[in-house]
């Protein structure tokens, strides 16, 4: 959303609303004659307003003239035609939407999120307007203390966005602007437990998959039920799954769309459903129903990781032997593609820079390095090949053998999950799988390392290369043109900068502090155990460590980058202090 100004708005008398009399404008805009003067003007439709502009000094006319949203939406869809002649732009509601030229000319660049045709980008531009039209949101009974008190205040206070769409089959909907929640919705999302926000993102994943004709389950809609639902129960509802949760949810919309009743969280005067006529609601009747009768095969389908494989898929529905394959096939590879990024990413981690100070003086620095290194990747991968079998096919699950390595230790053979795997999976993993097999067979015997297969015919080849991943990386990085180069691009893709400083210093100060001494930090324990260095020897470096450790957390310009870095961002909505919880 892009907001339209500096503005201000006022009453009929003139008198500025939304603002602070004092300053006689919109807070943070610019005040003075050249400052467009806008008033609100009810309709005949609860939700909707016409927005309309009071003359300038140089106007000949005297009365208010109507900002039409028709107008708006229209300069919106020029704009981005100038600046994106290709563009193939449409009109939903009050966005623009529009494919980038890439995805609907090279169908193979489309990311795996987005399907070729379907609009990736929306703009919708917008009116900010400081003021709140029903106060029954703030003064509803909350004995449970959800949304928290200081949280409702900033929702009132920041106020709400109009933007331009107007009231369907209403006489002056080209003139109309709605009233938009959408920030008060992003805070309540916020304050939600794990369950219930999963719960929304899997029903809008379950509702693309269905791929019903009709418009289906609105995201709105769904949000607002999960939103009454969730106060119900002090925003802590008992779901005990996902799924559990997904059904209920079902139940509240289907009654709703039989009913012709859902009442809007944020101002329950307005019923949602006298937006819809009767075929939408019976084509959403339709997808509850469907997503009912079929959740767990568009669990399956609906899993992000999935999306690269919907979409080579002649038919978009899969059986549930299909979904399950497929969705195998790609826990594998990106299990394995994951851990060769994480191995180049973990060399130069923050996490890892501590650890290698500390093996600089013991008496194995190259080893200590590589433990961590290889400890650290490795996880990721047994993760997602866990993942892998237990969604596999019951025949395929049934062919994996438990067996006890040198060590002792009990491992599950991949070699049944590897099998699986197609010579479009190899490429994405191996990049030139032809390349690679010429380059294995070339290798002489007496030359090849421990563990090097000679070839990739069987699924035990596979696993022998794919599975250990500083072999598969200096195998790529002999036969596969530029592939260093690109996985350092990658690197930083892998984690992005902004998840690191989500929590304030202390925070993390205290996160970092538990993490010292849970076993992946207990460098003396890993060191004497599994290096054979000297216990006595092993704790005189895990307190060495820990001294680093210790400087580093209390430096102060450690801190002072910390906040810079957290506050660096824009926040035009200020939203830090919510998605922070204070701690900024």
């Amino acid at each position: 959303m892009y907001t339209l100004g500096p503005v201000q708005w006022v009453s009929a008398d003139t008198e500025a609303v939304g603002t602070k009399k004092e300053s006689g404008g919109q807070a943070g805009t610019a005040d003075g004659s050249d400052t467009p003067r806008l008033m609100l003007a009810p309709t005949s439709h609860l939700g909707f307003v016409r927005v309309l502009q009071q003359p300038r000094p140089e106007c000949t006319h005297t009365e208010p003239l109507p900002f039409s949203a028709q107008d708006v939406r229209q300069y919106c869809s020029e704009f981005e035609l100038a600046v994106q002649p290709r563009a193939k732009l449409s009109i939903h509601g009050p966005a623009i939407s529009y494919v980038k030229p890439q995805i609907h000319d090279e169908p193979h660049l489309a990311s795996p999120h987005s399907k070729c045709g379907v609009a990736l980008v929306d703009r919708i531009l917008c009116l900010h307007v400081i003021c709140w039209p029903s106060d029954e949101f703030f003064a509803r009974c909350r004995e449970s203390g959800w949304l928290p008190e200081a949280a409702l205040n900033d929702i009132r206070e920041f106020g709400l966005h109009l933007v331009p769409v107007g009231a369907p089959g209403s006489a002056t909907e080209h003139l109309e602007w709605r009233w938009s929640f959408s920030r008060a919705e992003v805070i309540t999302v916020l304050y939600l437990d794990q369950i219930p926000r999963s719960v929304i993102k899997t029903m809008k994943a379950c509702t693309k998959c269905a791929n019903l004709p009709g418009k289906m389950l609105k995201s709105y809609h769904i949000k607002t039920a999960v939103f009454w639902l969730c106060q119900a129960e002090a925003g802590h509802p008992r779901w005990s799954s996902v799924s559990q949760g997904i059904l209920q949810v079902l139940d509240y919309l289907e009654k709703a769309y039989q009913t012709k009743e859902l009442k809007c969280f944020y101002w329950k005067d307005i019923n949602i459903m006298e937006l819809m006529n009767r075929a939408e609601r019976k084509a959403s009747l339709k997808t509850v129903k469907h997503i009912r009768d079929n959740m767990k095969t568009l669990l399956i389908q609906s899993n992000w990781n999935l999306s690269q494989f919907l979409l080579q898929q002649p038919q978009p529905r899969l059986s549930q032997k299909e979904a399950r394959i497929a969705l195998t096939r790609h826990m594998v590879i990106y299990g394995v593609s994951l851990n060769q990024h994480l191995y180049f990413y973990f060399a130069k981690a923050h996490r890892v820079d501590a650890h290698i100070k500390f093996a600089a003086v013991s008496s194995k620095p190259a080893e200590v390095c590589r433990m961590f290194r290889e400890y650290t990747s490795g996880w990721h991968m047994n993760k997602f090949l866990l993942h892998a079998l237990m969604i596999a096919p019951e025949e395929v699950v049934e062919q994996v053998r438990l067996t006890k390595n040198e060590s002792g230790i009990f491992e599950w053979d991949a070699a049944a999950l590897l099998a699986l795997l197609t010579e479009d999976d190899l490429k994405r993993v191996l990049k030139d799988p032809a390349a690679v097999r010429a380059w294995l067979k070339d290798q002489p015997e007496t030359e090849r390392p421990a563990g090097q297969p000679a070839d990739l015919r069987t699924p035990r080849d596979l696993c022998d290369l794919l599975l250990n991943t500083p072999l598969l990386v200096s195998v790529l990085e002999a036969c596969v043109t530029h592939y260093r180069q690109k996985m350092k691009e990658l690197e930083k893709i892998i984690v992005p900068a902004s998840d690191r400083f989500r929590w304030s210093f202390e925070g993390c100060r205290e996160w970092m502090e538990q993490d010292a001494l849970d076993s992946f930090f207990n460098t003396s324990d890993r060191f004497h155990t599994q290096l054979g260095v000297d216990s006595e020897l092993a704790q005189r470096r895990h307190r060495y460590y820990m001294r680093l450790f210790s400087q580093l957390r209390e430096d102060p310009a450690v801190r002072a980058e910390h906040n810079r870095l957290r506050n660096v961002m824009p926040d035009s909505w200020r939203l830090r202090h919510h998605v922070f919880r204070g701690n900024v």
